[in-house]
């Protein structure tokens, strides 16, 4: 077991032994730690990621928000450990293992708000067909002007960018998540900037196609 997916463990299962009882019966999400529990069980896969997200879209409406909060935190950790086991891997080794599982999931909506973004893979869309999607529609802005072969991976570089926002904005309201009650939450939410700006760097050196503009517009734009 990587030390990631320990400190996640120990994260997790800390949130609720901390919480005063009279705050867990309000906050806490039997729904939600089912899901994540059958997520652990079934081996932590990125298939398995992507089923856990699709079972957490129930908290949006739930009348207390922090349900939604927590399951967002969540959320955010569980995917962090799928993303740094592929840092050795090639970009198309990546792109076969995440592109239609985790990206999608980084790059959508928080568990917190109620907005749609097209983001989601269509049946019988392969991960080269969903890249050229995204890059013609959604992240047109982010790596339209990015030469095809190489488009994803700008799109890697929106996702680690959506990532490290929603962990940044997640922790924002997490009242258990400080530096000085639970400093591993802080780490995570460094491992996510160290990942986004490795995925930055790489994104910036991709030739783009002739009159598209500098690449470095990637940079300033948020997915």
């Amino acid at each position: 077991m990587s030390r990631a997916v320990i400190l996640i463990v120990m994260l997790l299962a800390a949130c609720h032994r901390q919480e005063p009882a009279v705050v867990r019966a309000h906050t806490e999400n039997t729904e939600t730690r089912d899901h994540v529990q059958s997520y652990v069980t079934s081996g932590r896969t990125p298939a398995a990621f992507a089923t856990l997200a699709v079972e957490l879209e129930s908290v949006r409406h739930d009348t207390d928000p922090r349900r939604a909060e927590d399951a967002e935190l969540r959320l955010l950790a569980l995917a962090l450990p799928l993303v740094e086991e592929t840092r050795s891997l090639t970009i198309d080794a990546e792109v076969e293992r995440l592109a239609l599982t985790v990206w999608p999931v980084l790059l959508g909506e928080p568990l917190t708000g109620h907005g749609v973004r097209d983001v989601a893979p269509r049946t019988d869309e392969d991960a080269s067909a969903y890249i050229a999607r995204l890059c013609g529609g959604v992240l047109s802005a982010q790596c339209g002007g990015i030469a095809p072969d190489h488009q994803a991976i700008a799109v890697r570089a929106v996702v680690l960018q959506r990532a490290e926002q929603r962990m940044r904005d997640a922790l924002a309201t997490c009242l258990m998540c400080g530096s000085s009650t639970e400093p591993g939450w802080r780490e995570l939410e460094w491992k996510w900037e160290s990942l986004e700006r490795a995925a930055l760097r790489a994104a910036l050196e991709v030739p783009r196609v002739a009159g598209s503009g500098s690449a470095v517009a990637l940079a300033a734009q948020r997915p």
